[in-house]
């Protein structure tokens, strides 16, 4: 049913009118479920509505989701509805089309559409292996609860049972969220949608599991994130995993009579504030350097729910832009739930630019809220903070301007056991980090995915986290994976974001006791990276890495080949580089080399195909030792004498079009800084992100005692900035713009 406008009346009659019974909680949250199960409870601790729908979808307000179809919502409506009709008149019978199908009859009442949800989730049942844990559906919920739930007016009694009996074993499966962390409770969309429907020992046994689940969430899950990070930043498992949480809490309060403390949750309140920075304007997730660095988000749907949901006014004037687009099937399905047009909102130019979340230690700013492919936006990041992934991120940034990625973060995860992800992805010199090469330096090994020990090669990077440091801070998370170091220090004002990061806890003792970075963003296009490193040990190479996906520009004619060849790709260096310009798209990051003090210095340029313009050369399935030492090998993620590609899960379309403009592209190259040390080096980078072929800037610096003064003149643009060194305490420092 497409629709065209406002009708004077319509009668919904999809199903019997909702029961409410009100019931006090006094069950015990230790009584375990088989026991539940054993035994008749005649007063439930929690209660479920009587009436579906329960998940996504409410009985509480589908009236008002109908209602919208004809007003805010048509064009969403009409998109979606053309769409899915389309797949059921071309008999489109799979379990991805269900949950479409299932959402249709829901809103419309039309019965054709019921049926093939209801047959696609019979033949599911048919494969036992799509009822338990992870689902396929929205959320990650099963395909199966949905249709239950969605078309559960329309089911008869017979086929009700059926579907039933094939989701109530789920009830044995205790819910897990492993860590704190790790949301991976998938059980409670099982729960929500049979809850009341079974016998009476059925029913206590589902509800103490909703009961289970709430446990964890109250006492765990999110007290842990409440104190790790109240401003709702999380990356990892908890970012990729971010619906599911709301989809459940949503659930407790839309569709039982919960009223626990999960909905007073600091994280859980400010998930907008995290995922409203970390909005990228070409509508993409801003990669975070940890292991799963994007979201199965929906950003129509994410930010409905935070405006509608969570009463965030920045996320509502997000949703409604995005609302006013065009949606793809998924974000629409999620919109039609979620987006209240009449949700409290701002205009999009008054989101805040900035944002930081101290103990995870993510920075988040940009210049100016616009968005589209069209949008020059600038977005950067800084990050230093709790380990809740063990990657070695520490002091790391990210640049990008509109859809370009300029400075960015490297690798790309496929496997946790392939042999990039521990080689490279997850060491800091796959991140925009500092290195310190000891030779001696040995960083363990690895057991891969067939079951070969292999040597983590020496990156000169960062070590393991302190998890006695870890577990006295954050004793509500078990110390995450450990403290790793943090941000010292941030002020963000209309001119600048000035941050300050110490990650000396993840550098060797042996080679370091001083790994300090100051990270200055100069409102609307430059930044200051400067590096303090006291070493312990002398004549160490330390490597200030900055990562892009094409190859850059270096200011010199002395490059010298230590591998490969300079036409395609390999190792090469210049005593005599001082400048770097990267550029992709439209834009351009310049990065002028300011300061190189401590020892000798020179400019290391790595990355690029073989000798025949070939990438990731390996044989794909399964990886061997073709894969570390192949006769022409490429230099994209090299790694003392190796490259480590990505290989297990990859196909040629991954190597393709790995340049994409994905928020997640891996890159090719990399530019490494060096000074050979002594006892002290300091070097400074300014970088001046503009359109590509602008001119360059006129850029000098001067020392000072305890710091460095720096000139710029870029046309009419004209400004001086002193600064101490990181960890100094000095005179003079000043900025006139």
């Amino acid at each position: 049913m497409r629709v065209e406008s406002e009708p004077k009346s319509r009668e919904w009659r999809l199903g019997s009118a909702r029961v409410l019974s009100g019931c006090s909680r006094i069950l015990p949250l230790g009584l375990s479920i088989l026991a539940l199960a054993s035994a008749v409870q005649s007063v439930q601790a929690i209660q479920v509505d009587t009436a579906h729908p329960r998940i996504l979808f409410h009985s509480r307000n589908i009236q008002e989701v109908r209602g919208r179809i004809f007003n805010e919502h048509a064009d969403i409506w009409n998109d979606y509805y053309d769409n899915v009709s389309g797949r059921l008149g071309n008999e489109n019978y799979n379990s991805y089309d269900a949950d479409d199908y299932a959402v249709v009859y829901l809103i419309t009442g039309e019965t054709e559409f019921a049926d093939a949800a209801i047959q696609i989730a019979y033949d599911m049942i048919e494969q036992p292996d799509d009822l338990s844990g992870e689902g396929g559906g929205p959320a990650r919920t099963s395909i199966v609860a949905c249709v239950y739930d969605w078309c559960y007016a329309h089911l008869t009694s017979a086929q009700r049972q059926h579907i039933y009996d094939a989701l109530y074993p789920n009830v044995d499966e205790d819910p897990s969220y492993q860590q704190a962390w790790f949301i991976r409770d998938y059980n409670w969309g099982y729960m929500f949608a049979i809850a009341n429907d079974g016998t009476a020992q059925q029913n206590a046994a589902v509800n103490a599991n909703i009961e289970a689940s709430i446990a964890q969430l109250e006492d765990f899950f999110l007290p842990c994130l409440d104190s790790l990070a109240p401003n709702s930043a999380i990356d990892g498992y908890s970012g990729i995993r971010i619906m599911t949480l709301l989809t459940f809490v949503d659930a407790l309060a839309n569709a039982s009579d919960y009223e626990g403390p999960a909905l007073d949750s600091p994280y859980y309140l400010n998930t907008g504030k995290f995922w409203a920075a970390r909005f990228r304007p070409d509508q993409k997730w801003a990669k975070l350097p940890g292991k799963y660095n994007t979201s199965q988000s929906e950003p129509a749907g994410y930010f409905s729910y935070a405006g509608s949901r969570l009463g965030d006014p920045a996320a509502q004037a997000i949703a409604d832009y995005l609302v006013a687009g065009d949606l793809g099937k998924p974000a629409a399905m999620l919109a039609l739930a979620w987006h209240d047009p009449n949700a409290p909102s701002i205009p999009l130019s008054s989101v805040p630019r900035d944002y930081f979340d101290p103990d995870m230690g993510f920075v988040m700013t940009r210049d100016e809220w616009t968005l589209g492919n069209d949008s020059n936006a600038i977005t950067v990041g800084f990050f230093n903070g709790a380990d809740t992934v063990t990657n070695r991120t520490q002091n790391h940034f990210f640049i990008t301007r509109g859809i370009d990625n300029l400075i960015i973060d490297s690798g790309r995860r496929y496997h946790d056991l392939a042999n990039h992800f521990f080689p490279y992805f997850k060491r800091a010199v796959a991140h925009n980090t500092v290195l310190i090469y000891d030779p001696a330096e040995d960083f363990g090994s690895y057991e891969n995915v067939w079951d070969d020990i292999i040597q983590i090669p020496n990156d000169g990077g960062q070590t393991d986290s302190n998890d006695d440091m870890g577990e006295d801070r954050w004793p509500e998370c078990d110390g995450t994976y450990g403290y790793r170091g943090e941000i010292t220090r941030y002020e963000a004002t209309d001119g600048w974001v000035w941050v300050e990061g110490d990650a000396s806890e993840v550098y060797s003792s042996s080679k370091a006791q001083q790994v300090l970075r100051r990270w200055v963003y100069l409102r609307p296009d430059w930044v200051i990276v400067q590096d303090r490193i006291v070493l312990n040990k002398p004549n160490l190479p330390v490597r200030a890495v900055y990562h892009m996906i094409d190859r850059p520009e270096l200011d010199a004619d002395d490059l010298s080949v230590l591998e490969g060849q300079l036409s395609t790709g390999g190792v090469f260096e210049s005593q005599d580089a001082r400048r770097v310009v990267v550029d992709r798209g439209d834009s351009s990051a310049r990065i002028y080399w300011v300061e190189y003090e401590g020892g000798p210095s020179k400019m290391r340029l790595i990355g690029g195909a073989n000798s025949q313009g070939e990438h990731w050369r390996q044989d794909f399935q399964p990886e061997d030792d073709d894969t570390y030492a192949p006769g022409d090998p490429s230099f994209e993620f090299w790694v003392d004498g190796r490259n480590y590609p990505p290989g297990y899960f990859v196909n040629q379309g991954n190597i393709d079009n790995r340049h994409s403009d994905n928020a997640d592209s891996p890159g090719d190259w990399r530019v490494e800084f060096e000074v050979v040390g002594q006892t002290v080096v300091d070097m400074t980078a300014l970088i001046h992100i503009t359109s590509q072929g602008a001119p360059l800037a006129d850029v000098g610096s001067t020392p000072l005692e305890d710091g460095i003064s720096i000139d710029v003149r870029n046309g009419a643009e004209e400004f001086q900035i002193s600064l101490c060194r990181p960890g100094v305490v000095c005179d003079g420092v000043g900025y006139d713009h």
